[in-house]
């Protein structure tokens, strides 16, 4: 029985999610496509173990048996990288972040009342929701115009999205409406005696 290309996260923190609308990149060779994709950010400790070994059976099955070292001194690119890399980012810490992409946009999916349902509404997906992941593995090479190879590894592809929970992190910087106007959250005024000073 062959074994899948494919693993779910463990529970990570959502980043620069781009779900339901694709963004455009360009590649190496200069052509642009159009792609889904998110980041997601694991706590230092946090069981990497199958992603881990899902990297190194791709990275096997395309560049043989020196793969590891060659994903070790970053011949190969690993797409589990350090968090400590990009501290400049908010929510980046200590830990490990891996990105995802997809042609193909990917299903978000949350628990309702012990079910599992379908999110469309793009505004209920943020930055620092609590997420697991769908991921296949692929490997890669990348090459520019002329033929020469660019860069070469293993990439993570992003097959669908389940919301965890909302813990009330948030890293888009917007803020909870009613939180912003509850002070003015009040009944309204019955009115009064006007002063001298009202011109109305």
């Amino acid at each position: 029985m062959s074994e899948s290309n494919s693993v779910v996260t463990p529970e990570c923190r959502l980043s620069f999610p781009n779900l339901f609308k694709p963004e455009k990149n360009t590649r190496d060779d200069g052509t642009v496509v159009e792609q889904f994709g998110a980041s997601f950010l694991f706590p230092l400790g946090a069981d990497l173990g199958d992603m881990k070994a899902l990297v190194l059976r791709t990275a096997e099955a395309e560049f043989g048996d020196d793969a590891l070292a060659l994903l070790k001194d970053g011949t190969l690119h690993n797409p589990i990288k350090d968090q400590g890399k990009k501290r400049h980012l908010t929510g980046y810490t200590e830990g490990s972040y891996i990105s995802a992409i997809s042609k193909s946009r990917p299903g978000v999916v949350k628990l309702q009342d012990g079910a599992l349902v379908d999110v469309i509404d793009p505004a209920e997906v943020f930055p620092g929701l609590i997420v697991r992941a769908s991921l296949r593995a692929y490997a890669f090479t990348h090459r520019n115009p002329q033929g020469k190879v660019m860069k070469r590894g293993v990439s993570f592809g992003l097959n669908n999205v389940l919301i965890v929970r909302d813990d009330g992190t948030r890293w888009d910087n917007r803020t909870d409406a009613a939180q912003d106007f509850a002070a003015f959250g009040k009944p309204p005024s019955t009115g009064g005696a006007a002063s001298k000073g009202d011109l109305f």
